[in-house]
């Protein structure tokens, strides 16, 4: 029996990565992929101390003076690899048409939905990783039971582990840099919310070199800035807010709100199987560099493992579908890789405004 032509390998790689191209997730664009620089499935960066020191003029036949930049902490991480596989039905692998069979048309949408399917579970699995470190370890503890403490620390279920079994990565962050609260409780409407996010943008300034004006948070903890006394008594603001949602340029800040959550399964955390967690929960609040390039963030890919993928840095799609028994066919897909933060002291991370 002959493979259906939307079923060969190729079409549905062809097919997967005209989906999976742009690869867009809430988070994506705060931590946009990039290949990783080696071979293998680790990650691994320095996280330097900035400095901004005022050279001393020398001699002008006096050799330069060397100085390596200090390096707080590295991070090495052996990436998690993540498999997923969509089991195509039998009915989409026949080759003639036939009572109760697929016709053509009827295989390219059965193809294109499951193509569809994959793609959602790793984009919503990239941004659940994306959010663990950006908002420094808030979204599991120790024991991966949710929800956790902002703490400069990441809990990750490496591969091989049991569910109950994590692997903990310290991101490098000063004590100062993940706060436990801010001033005053952004809940009451007097708070001097601009005050805090001043004070958290000359701390970026100083210690990351970074003019940090972006803020993330969720729906719940923008309702405060709703609610603000300071920010209701702007009618642009006011305005602003009831068209878009968002707050753009205020004061000098951006607001971006992200209220996108992630599902997690009992094979993955301790806490049990569909427990809808946000990506940045509420009252956490995450002050970072509008530039990537400036906060040094990224989502690192490494090589991928099955032999199928051909070690392709990124998402290797691949299928199982044989040319003479195309039975029990899978779509997979398969991606290595994790987050990285260079300059964690471009962001400051409080666990609770509310506290």
């Amino acid at each position: 029996m002959s493979i259906p032509l939307e079923l060969q390998t190729e079409t549905m790689v062809a097919a997967m990565r005209k989906f999976e191209k742009p690869r867009l997730g809430a988070l994506a664009k705060y931590m946009p992929f990039e290949p990783s620089p080696g071979a293998g499935t680790g990650v691994m960066y320095d996280v330097l101390e900035f400095q901004n020191y005022v050279l001393v003029p020398t001699a002008r036949g006096a050799g330069a003076e060397a100085e390596a930049g200090p390096v707080r902490t590295k991070v090495s991480i052996e990436a998690d690899t993540l498999k997923h596989a969509i089991p195509l039905q039998s009915e989409a692998l026949a080759d003639e048409r036939g009572v109760g069979t697929m016709t053509t048309t009827d295989r390219q949408a059965y193809v294109a939905d499951r193509l569809v399917q994959l793609r959602n579970r790793f984009l919503s699995t990239w941004d659940w990783y994306r959010a663990q470190w950006l908002t420094a370890g808030a979204l599991t503890t120790a024991g991966n039971v949710v929800p956790g403490v902002a703490s400069g620390i990441v809990y990750i279920r490496s591969k091989g582990m049991a569910k109950d079994t994590t692997l903990s990565v310290d991101l490098g962050f000063k004590a100062t840099h993940v706060v436990a609260a801010g001033s005053a409780d952004w809940s009451d409407p007097t708070t001097d919310i601009i005050a805090d996010l001043d004070a958290w943008r000359e701390l970026c300034n100083v210690d990351g070199g970074t003019d940090s004006n972006l803020v993330l948070l969720n729906r719940v903890t923008m309702g405060y800035l709703w609610n603000n006394n300071a920010l209701m008594g702007s009618e642009w603001a006011k305005a602003e807010l009831a068209r878009t949602g968002k707050l753009a340029d205020f004061r000098g800040y951006s607001f971006d709100v992200i209220n996108d959550t992630a599902t997690t399964r009992a094979m993955d955390f301790a806490i049990g199987a569909n427990v809808v967690q946000k990506l940045i929960p509420d009252n956490v609040v995450i002050l970072l560099a509008p530039d990537n390039g400036d906060g040094g963030r990224m989502y690192n890919e490494c090589e991928c493992v099955d032999p199928r993928a051909n070690k392709l840095k990124g998402l290797g799609v691949y299928t199982d579908v044989e040319a003479k028994t195309p039975q029990n066919a899978e779509l997979a897909a398969e991606h290595t890789g994790a987050p990285m933060i260079k300059n964690p002291d471009s962001m400051v991370v409080c666990a609770d405004v509310t506290a």
